[in-house]
Parts: structure tokens; C-alpha cells; sequence
């Protein structure tokens, strides 16, 4: 079994209105938040943008998704 989350093993909690962070195995995956426009922005674990999305499923499912092979984390 993969170590990559599948969008329905992700856990989402809502931190306030609008606003969602993702896990997966008790492991922080990224979060969603809303803008005024509606639509939602979604960020990795190391708060890189993922993209704008226009509605909160999609959002969530962008988080789940697994990485791009080239993208690295950030060198602290």
C-alpha cells in the first residue's frame, strides 16, 4: 500500500469558517482557505501555493493530491 494519501482517507477539520486543514495519518498535508470571491486557495504542508480552485471539493482534492515528483521541500 502507498504511503500517498487518497482523497478518501484524508481527514479535514474546519479551524474556523472558511478555513480547513487536511491530515492523513495523523500527518498535517496542507490546508484550504476560502476568499471573498468564494473560491478557495490551497496550500502543501510547507504553505506553498497550490492553486485557486472554485469550489471546496476540488480544493480539498488538490491538497490530497500526491506531489509532483520534482517538487522538494523547502531547505530550511
Amino acid at each position: 500500500m502507498s504511503d500517498q494519501p487518497q482523497v478518501d482517507e484524508v481527514s479535514w477539520s474546519r479551524v474556523e469558517e472558511g478555513f480547513f486543514v487536511g491530515s492523513h495519518r495523523g500527518n498535517f498535508i496542507g490546508y484550504i482557505d476560502r476568499l471573498p470571491s468564494e473560491s478557495y486557495v490551497a496550500f502543501d504542508a510547507f504553505s506553498r501555493d497550490i492553486g485557486t480552485f472554485p469550489d471546496r471539493a476540488t480544493a480539498m482534492a488538490a491538497v490530497a493530491s500526491p506531489p509532483v515528483p520534482d517538487q522538494k521541500p523547502p531547505q530550511w
